[in-house]
């Protein structure tokens, strides 16, 4: 098998960030450079990202908070629910004892 030519493509685009290597932004250390500028303006903008987020999470950690200070406690909800519960399964047993004495 031949082993294939390899060369590491100059890619630089001609802005101020990537020319600002060493030697003058030419060749490899210059796409290095590109490279690392480019990969730190991402991370900064996910750290922008990150942060707005952390920002929406407390704005709504926050209303949940005062929410739930404004609902009904448990012990109520469970109460109100087993009563209708009965209360349907009275009903549905007093139609049936009515239509069976109509009978």
């Amino acid at each position: 098998m031949m082993a294939a030519n390899l060369h590491v493509a100059n890619t630089q685009e001609p802005d101020a960030a990537a020319s600002s290597g060493g030697n003058g932004g030419s060749g490899r250390d210059g796409l290095v450079n590109h490279r690392l500028n480019e990969l730190e303006r991402r991370v900064g903008r996910l750290e922008d990202s990150i942060s707005e987020v952390q920002k929406l999470c407390i704005k709504i950690d926050g209303k949940i908070d005062s929410m739930m200070s404004s609902l009904a406690p448990k012990a109520y909800v469970l109460w109100v629910s087993i009563f209708t519960i009965v209360l349907a399964f009275l009903t549905l047993f007093g139609h049936v004892v009515v239509r069976w004495l109509a009978t």
